[in-house]
């Protein structure tokens, strides 16, 4: 065991001496570099759990926009469906419009029913003169045949006077 101890001596005796203001400065950077490293761990820790949020955040991101591009898509469906049955009902229309009178059209009917309509007052007025012409030759009539039941009536009462 001697031997050992004397080697560990003679070794130590072959060794520089460093002051202590070295040592005290070499101690000050390792400690300043094992601080900086256990920082840089830290702040390695926290850009993984920062990476690892904004990860969940774009999922879920993806995710809504996903739901928003089905909405819109399902928009876009309604409002084809929506122009779809406006254009069905426009072409209903428009096939209904050509079945319409035009403005000429309807002015050259017009003008013929006024005509046609001015013709039958006139036959309605001709009727209702011919009308009165008969009921005041009926009523001549009846004034004529008033008269002869009168004369004949006078004339029975004068027979029936003088037979009496």
């Amino acid at each position: 065991m001697v031997p050992s101890e004397a080697f560990e001596v003679e070794s130590l005796a072959d060794t520089p001496i460093v002051d202590i203001h070295t040592l005290k400065e070499i101690w000050e950077r390792v400690t300043a570099s094992e601080t900086s490293i256990r920082t840089i761990l830290k702040c390695n820790d926290i850009t993984k759990e920062k990476l690892d949020s904004v990860k969940e955040e774009a999922v879920a991101l993806s995710v809504r926009i996903e739901a928003i591009r089905d909405a819109i898509n399902l928009s876009f469906q309604n409002i084809d469906a929506r122009l779809d049955a406006t254009n069905e009902f426009r072409g209903q229309l428009k096939d209904q419009a050509s079945t319409f009178l035009s403005r000429g059209e309807s002015q050259i009917e017009h003008e013929a029913l006024d005509k046609a309509l001015e013709i039958i007052r006139d036959e309605v007025k001709t009727l209702e003169l011919s009308k009165a012409k008969l009921e005041g030759k009926a009523s001549q009539n009846s004034v004529v045949i008033a008269y002869i039941i009168a004369i004949v009536s006078l004339s029975l009462s004068a027979m029936a006077l003088f037979l009496h």
